[in-house]
């Protein structure tokens, strides 16, 4: 009996090329729309917060294991606002402390210039290398400290008052802004109440000089300072500090009650490109709705670090 013969038949050229056109077309309409919706941006902030996660998280780690006080301590610099063209200050760098000795202590306030700090705002760099600072991912931030949650509320009250929604959550552009929270409440688009609604505080941070055991200010860091005072001491850096309990140490009241739950926002930085910052611009539609950030979420009484969902 004869076997039946089969044979396969390919793809000509003409189908493979309209194979390829029809994905090139694809593409035209995809890559913009995911751009447009800062796609591709969103990988990057969310890459950002799970480092500063991470450090977040080890901190935590260190303060529960070695029984001392750990701080991330974060670095602030300003970064034009290509919104509205002011000068906006945001973190983009940490690095981690441990709360000096008794004996580092004592080294540090018998100079005259630091007499007056208390001991449990004064933190010397750890030694540990992962413990250097770093810089944040290219074009990105902790831009600010809003929950979702406060966020829609807020921006649907600004819609039944005003008929429009509006960029909310504004980076502050003062260094008082940044540390004290702005004054006049009635300016809802800067609704900041300071380093207190981010569960930080100031520590005044030094390091062991290189090559000996000298304790020295590590004011090269940053040009900016937390230090408001009318001789501000260059050291002074905002952070979050965790207690050997586990907890998040906030400095006496100042965090509401309610506040259990402490939001950093991270995403693109004031002067990344407007379009890996807002969804829509005010070229487009006359508001700004600026694309979500990533937040990350530290738990006041127990520590616990974890990423919002």
């Amino acid at each position: 009996m004869n076997a039946k013969q089969h044979r396969q038949r390919g793809y000509t050229l003409t189908e493979l090329l309209i194979v390829l056109a029809i994905i090139a077309m694809l593409s035209g309409i995809a890559i913009p729309a995911v751009i447009k919706i800062g796609g591709f941006m969103s990988k990057k902030s969310d890459a950002a917060a799970r480092d500063l996660y991470g450090v977040l998280r080890a901190a935590r780690i260190s303060a529960i294991s070695y029984r001392k006080d750990t701080a991330v301590v974060y670095l602030v610099s300003t970064h034009p606002d290509n919104y509205n063209g002011a000068q906006s200050y945001v973190i983009d760098g940490y690095g981690t402390a441990v709360r000096a000795t008794k004996a580092q202590y004592a080294t540090i306030t018998s100079d005259t210039r630091y007499e007056n700090l208390r001991d449990d705002e004064v933190f010397v760099l750890a030694q540990d290398p992962q413990a250097k600072f770093r810089e944040m991912p290219r074009d990105t931030a902790v831009i600010g400290h809003l929950t979702a949650q406060e966020e829609q509320t807020l921006a649907a009250q600004e819609e039944l008052a005003f008929g429009e929604r509006r960029y909310w959550d504004r980076p502050p552009q003062s260094i008082v802004e940044f540390k004290n929270g702005i004054d006049d409440v009635s300016d809802r688009a800067h609704l900041y109440d300071g380093l207190q609604s981010r569960g930080m505080r100031v520590v005044y941070l030094f390091h062991i000089a290189e090559g000996s055991d000298n304790l020295e200010p590590l004011d090269t860091l940053s040009s900016l300072t937390m230090d408001t005072s009318a001789t501000p001491l260059n050291n002074a850096f905002p952070a979050h500090v965790f207690m050997p309990t586990g907890e998040l140490g906030v400095p006496g009241n100042s965090l509401a009650p309610w506040k259990e739950r402490i939001t950093i926002a991270v995403g693109p930085a004031p002067d990344a490109p407007k379009e890996d910052r807002f969804t829509e611009t005010t070229e487009e539609t006359g508001q700004a709705v600026m694309a979500a950030p990533v937040r990350i979420e530290v738990y006041r009484s127990t520590g616990r670090v974890q990423i919002a969902s």
